[in-house]
This record gives C-alpha cells, sequence and structure tokens, in this order.
C-alpha cells in the first residue's frame, strides 16, 4: 500500500503544468504553423504541458468569438498557469472579457479583453507594404488595385492592408475600391463574385490572408474569362 501511495505522490508532484493556446482558427496553414511553434515548447521544457482548443475557422453554427469565449472558460475551469490567445473581436461586447489567467496575445492586439502580459505579433504594416513593392515591379505605373479584406475588426489584417493601400499609392498606382470579405473562403468567394462581376480595368486584387485569397482565386475561376 505505501508503495503504491509513493508512485501517486512522485506521479502528481511531477505533474505538468498546463497552458492553454485558443488561436482565431484552425484549419488554415497560418495557425498551424503557430500551433506547432507552441507546442515545440512543450518538447524542450520539461513540466510544461499544452492543450489547444481552437474554432474552425469558418464555423456556420456558432459564432467564432462566441466559441472562443467557451473555450477560455474551459481552460479557466481547468485552471491553467497561463493561455496563449490569437482574440477574435467580440461583437456587442460590454466592457473587457476577463481571461483570469496570465495571458499573451498571438497574431493581434484587442481591446476586447482584459490587458495580456505582452503581445507576440509581426509587423503587418510592413508586410502589406512589401507586397505593394513586389507587385508593382511586374506592372506598369498607374496600374489600378483593389483591397478585398478580411474584417475591419481584425486589426493584424487591417495593418497589412493599410500597409499596402499607401505603399501602392505611393508607387502611383491608382486606387480602385476597398471592401471586406468576411471570415471563411466560402463567404469570400461569394462577396467576391459579386464585386468582381462586370468589373472592368482592375490590375491588382490584394488580399490579406488565407481565406480571402482562396475565396478571390476561387471566384475568378468561376467568372467568365471575358469578364
Amino acid at each position: 500500500m505505501l508503495k503504491y501511495l509513493v508512485i501517486f505522490l512522485l506521479v502528481f508532484q511531477a505533474r505538468a503544468d498546463q497552458y492553454g493556446v485558443v488561436l482565431a482558427g484552425s484549419t488554415h496553414v497560418f495557425w498551424k504553423a503557430v500551433l506547432k511553434g507552441i507546442y515545440s515548447v512543450q518538447k524542450e521544457k520539461v513540466g510544461v504541458e499544452i492543450i489547444d482548443r481552437s474554432p474552425m475557422d469558418d464555423n456556420e453554427i456558432v459564432s467564432e468569438e462566441q466559441s472562443q469565449l467557451k473555450m477560455i472558460s474551459f481552460f479557466q475551469k481547468l485552471k491553467i498557469k497561463g493561455l496563449i490567445l490569437a482574440p477574435i473581436p467580440l461583437k456587442g461586447n460590454k466592457g473587457k472579457y476577463n481571461t483570469n489567467v496570465p495571458t499573451v496575445f498571438v497574431d493581434r492586439d484587442s481591446a476586447d479583453f482584459s490587458p495580456p502580459i505582452t503581445v507576440v505579433e509581426t509587423n503587418n504594416f510592413l508586410a502589406g507594404k512589401l507586397a505593394a513593392q513586389e507587385v508593382s515591379k511586374r506592372l506598369k505605373k498607374g496600374a489600378s488595385f483593389a483591397i478585398f479584406g478580411l474584417s475591419n475588426s481584425v486589426i493584424s489584417t487591417s495593418d497589412r492592408e493599410k500597409g499596402f493601400k499607401d505603399e501602392a499609392l505611393r508607387l502611383g498606382m491608382k486606387f480602385h475600391s476597398h471592401s471586406y470579405l468576411g471570415h471563411g473562403f466560402r463567404e469570400a468567394e461569394a462577396r467576391a463574385l459579386i464585386l468582381l462581376n462586370g468589373v472592368k480595368n482592375l490590375d491588382v486584387i490584394f488580399t490579406p490572408n488565407e481565406s480571402t485569397t482562396r475565396g478571390v482565386m476561387l471566384a475568378l475561376n468561376t467568372l467568365p474569362k471575358n469578364n
């Protein structure tokens, strides 16, 4: 009996600290790469256990922000040591949602949640700027461009869109329009079809993420070749 009690206590003491991960999606290549990087810590550091619960990138039944809050609530009950969160904007939010646990934001900042320890993000404005510089090398000066964004409530993609627009204008390109396609590539495809139908003399479409890019590509393949 004493032998088994000692084994139990050793196992209990050796239990790893649990850290939760709630990203803004789970099927996009980008989020898979982020998750892979997070899990590498579990392999490198003894005593750390990563548990991830992230919404689908296009959830038609439950809105993404609602399902994300449910996942945060799950981790709160689990009494995790810390949370890694890619915050989805909260619609109709009245005050800040408190995660009640030390939290690190990834990819984007957010005013909808309690302040994080830190925010880990790339320079999205610069990314958009570099995209404009690259595409300008392949076009004549004065080419027209449109921006088909994700959502004006997502800071990271909005910064990419602004970076592209500012630099494209500086390089002499002509602004056509700026529209939003929404979350999910099927929604993006449907809206892109409407926006592109009958459009003439458009040289460039800038899309800031995987779902908008995929949606626009599907729409372009659907449109008549002489459109």
